[in-house]
């Protein structure tokens, strides 16, 4: 009997703790009431996180993916890490990203060359098959399959095995494999981000490249590191979407003949421009162009120059913020990232790239605008940073 007793008053006292645990985390509550401002932080973080869900809804929406058979027909060179083939490759990019077909094959057979920002641009068309939620096509309809033709050339078909492309996107090699085209310290590969801190390591490895093949010297090494990979970095792990993967991928590679290190890193979120203006400073944004129908192109330059951002704790009043450092943590200073990695690649020889959505803007190694502009639909599922980093001669 005094054994039960016992184990009932143990209970009891249990329990009697446990309440006055959760009396005293009550009042911890009371004590820390949300102020007026704080509340209306989240009531606008909310919003902004609905407006970004209805436009990825509209986004899918505009395809009914039917049953037939899109192919794309890829040039000889594919990529914009050389300038002579930055058009074909937008045009192309757009035929990729529109297809809204039940099956896109991409013919790879005639290419001879495929270059890092292309591979960045398969890959985000995998993405945007595993993002596309069921309840966003039309009943009956099942998701795309996206497949791609064996390239005559072998090397690049080993260079498409060897990029780690098609480990991403989970194709086998049918062609005859010649051997690694690169040694491992000259290329960061391609992969799926599953880890949250993930990023570390990557930036890492692309920082290590630099340093080994980079014509920068220590400072203007420090300053691409610091301005420029951080806020790329900060902005596709803000933006991108994690549902297989953390929503983020990114490829750097040493060209020896063209003398240059490209990186590209890329997410799958709404993009730029639709980003701003569901942002907190889309007043601003529309105050200053008089219209929220503003070309993509035309937008992504205006936050490149004007210092406004889509972030979630971004200011509203711009005019107010000023920044003198030359180098910053992750996180601070939101609205002047894009600014600060134009006016850094500017400062380092750097010549600097972004597709996002519908628009593209291009830099030259001086900071001067070379291409900007945008099509009726997209060019890319997401957003892609591109970096040509001058190499040693």
């Amino acid at each position: 009997m005094s054994k039960n007793i016992k184990t009932y008053n143990e209970k009891e006292r249990k329990k009697g703790s446990k309440n006055k645990r959760k009396r005293r985390l009550l009042k911890e509550r009371k004590r820390k009431k949300s102020t007026p401002k704080k509340e209306a932080a989240r009531i606008l973080r909310r919003k902004i996180r609905r407006d970004r869900e209805r436009v990825r809804k509209e986004m899918y929406a505009e395809y009914n993916f039917k049953n037939n058979n899109h192919i794309v027909a890829l040039p000889p060179s594919m990529g914009v890490e050389k300038d002579e083939f930055a058009d074909d490759f937008i045009d192309k990019a757009y035929e990729c990203v529109n297809f809204n077909a039940g099956r896109l094959t991409i013919d790879m057979e005639k290419s001879s060359r495929i270059w890092p920002s292309a591979i960045t641009l398969f890959c985000s068309l995998k993405q945007w098959v595993e993002m596309c939620p069921s309840k966003y096509i039309k009943k009956g309809v099942s998701r795309p399959i996206i497949a791609s033709s064996t390239p005559i050339d072998d090397k690049v078909e080993s260079y498409l095995q060897f990029s780690g492309f098609y480990n991403y996107v989970g194709r086998q090699s049918t062609g005859t494999n010649t051997g690694p085209l690169y040694a491992d310290n000259e290329i960061v590969k391609i992969e799926r981000e599953m880890k949250k801190d993930g990023y570390v390591k990557k930036d890492d490895a692309i920082y290590s490249l630099l340093k080994l093949y980079s014509s920068l010297g220590a400072q203007d090494l420090e300053r691409i590191y610091a301005n420029v990979f951080t806020e790329i970095f900060n902005n596709v792990l803000e933006h991108g979407i994690s549902k297989v993967d953390q929503g983020y991928w990114s490829i750097a590679q040493l060209h020896r003949k063209t003398g240059i290190i490209s990186v590209c890193i890329a997410d799958n979120g709404i993009g730029i421009a639709k980003t701003l203006l569901t942002g907190p400073q889309r007043s601003i944004i529309v105050r200053n162009f008089g219209s929220d129908n503003i070309p993509e192109g035309s937008l992504i330059e205006h936050a490149m120059n004007d210092s406004i951002s889509g972030a979630m704790d971004a200011a509203t009043d711009v005019k107010s913020r000023i920044f003198a450092e030359d180098k910053y943590p992750r996180g601070r200073k939101r609205g002047f990232g894009l600014k600060r990695i134009k006016d850094t690649c500017a400062r380092t020889s750097v010549a600097f790239g972004i597709l996002s959505g519908k628009g593209y803007l291009f830099f030259d190694e001086k900071g001067q605008k070379v291409k900007c502009g945008e099509k009726d639909k997209r060019i890319f599922a997401g957003t892609m940073f591109i970096l040509k980093i001058p190499a040693k001669q």
